[in-house]
């Protein structure tokens, strides 16, 4: 029975390359091209020359009792022919009984040998079988890495082109509630999910031969950490830029009522000192009769004949069309101290701190509309010296679409 144990193995389909076989196979125990034979010459001869001497043995009596032409080899007298017989013979018997034990334990090495070497064989075995599994783990890992950055290089498309939206309605108007539509960023949670350690394994064992594979697997990781953080940051800003916003309209509207009412009541004393018919002659009362007019028409100009808001207020409206035309004319009319009503100062004085809230609100507006714009720059545009985020990607992604040579 023979044997044979080879000292080389390959893995099938995984398209191996000689100087990764070379390098890899010098890392493993490696079993030598050998044939076990347990009927080897050594065993051969041994089991001969105990057969020959049995054989002799049953023979030997009738050689030695048979007529002799040599009177010196006569040994016909069977008393002495015994004697000489069994002298003779229980030696070679001996050693045949020797020769035998001998053979016994020479086979039980060679069995030892086998158990050892099968013992041997079934550990490479099972090491090869989990290097097997790890091998197409991390086949299967790098193919999910691979769609899932296809998914986020959409989504990337997705979430610049909703900022984009965003700062270009903010730059033109910023005095409504412009809205950043917002998409999960599971995608990028979902390869951090991964084992990082397997996705390690699979670009050393796919892409060492070429040399940039580790910078290239600490920019996936360097990208997929900064992207849910750049946009939650995003966000975040975006949230606190609109309740700030918020706020600072809600002001401004408190500030035009209270402008209304100030007029109100200056209209209302007008009215007690020359009655309801002559009041609006003063260029005073006429002058905020008619802004207290243009605040109303605005106003109502933002509503359907249902009653509710067509569109939100664009307060350059109120500014232009409501209280920089107050200033002007109030502003002439001080020219001439004795037209002039002093009461109009502090409606004046008002009437410009509200402009220049709104004016603050629209310089907010766009400086925060240019930051995000530079966000969005980083994220999808090119520069001479840096790359954006998108084509970060696109080269990862392009880089492990090789073909997978371990």
């Amino acid at each position: 029975m023979v044997i044979t144990y080879v000292n080389e193995w390959a893995v099938k389909g995984w398209g191996v390359n000689n100087k990764k076989r070379e390098r890899e196979m010098t890392n493993k125990q490696i079993i030598k091209t050998e044939k076990i034979n347990t009927w080897d010459s050594i065993t051969k001869w041994i089991l001969g020359i105990a057969i020959f001497f049995i054989v002799f043995s049953f023979i030997a009596p009738a050689l030695f009792v048979s007529n002799s032409l040599n009177t010196h080899l006569d040994f016909t007298q069977t008393g002495p022919i015994g004697d000489t017989i069994g002298g003779i013979m229980n030696p070679f018997i001996a050693l045949v009984g020797v020769l035998f034990t001998f053979l016994a334990f020479y086979m039980q090495i060679k069995a030892n040998q086998i158990q050892q070497q099968l013992f041997l064989d079934g550990l490479m075995a099972e090491k090869q079988k989990t290097e097997d599994l790890e091998k197409k783990d991390a086949e299967y890992k790098i193919s999910l890495l691979k769609t899932d950055l296809e998914n986020i290089i959409k989504d990337i498309d997705d979430k610049a082109g909703r900022i984009k939206e965003f700062y270009e309605a903010e730059r033109k108007n910023p005095y409504v509630m412009n809205l950043l539509f917002r998409t999960p960023s599971k995608k990028y949670t979902r390869i951090l999910d991964l084992d990082r350690l397997s996705i390690y394994k699979g670009f050393k064992l796919f892409f060492s031969t070429d040399n940039t594979w580790l910078n290239t697997f600490n920019r996936l990781y360097s990208v997929l950490d900064y992207l849910p953080l750049f946009f939650d940051e995003i966000y975040n800003i975006y949230d606190n830029h609109s309740k700030t916003k918020y706020e600072k309209k809600n002001e401004v509207n408190d500030l035009l009522l209270e402008f209304n009412n100030r007029g109100s009541q200056l209209l209302t004393t007008y009215k007690i000192d020359n009655g309801n018919e002559t009041y609006l002659n003063f260029p005073a009362s006429s002058l905020v009769n008619n802004t207290i007019d243009s605040y109303y028409k605005i106003v109502n100009g933002n509503y359907n004949e249902e009653g509710n808001i067509k569109k939100e207020i664009d307060y350059t409206v109120f500014s232009d069309k409501m209280l920089f035309p107050f200033i002007q004319e109030a502003l002439d009319q001080r020219e001439n101290p004795a037209l002039f009503d002093r009461r109009l100062e502090p409606l004046i004085q008002l009437a410009s701190d509200i402009r220049k809230k709104i004016h603050l609100i629209k310089q907010e507006g766009i400086w925060f509309a240019n930051n995000v714009e530079e966000q969005y720059k980083i994220l999808i545009v090119d520069k001479e010296d840096s790359k954006s985020t998108k084509t970060v990607i696109k080269e990862i992604l392009e880089f492990i679409s090789k073909d997978l040579v371990p």
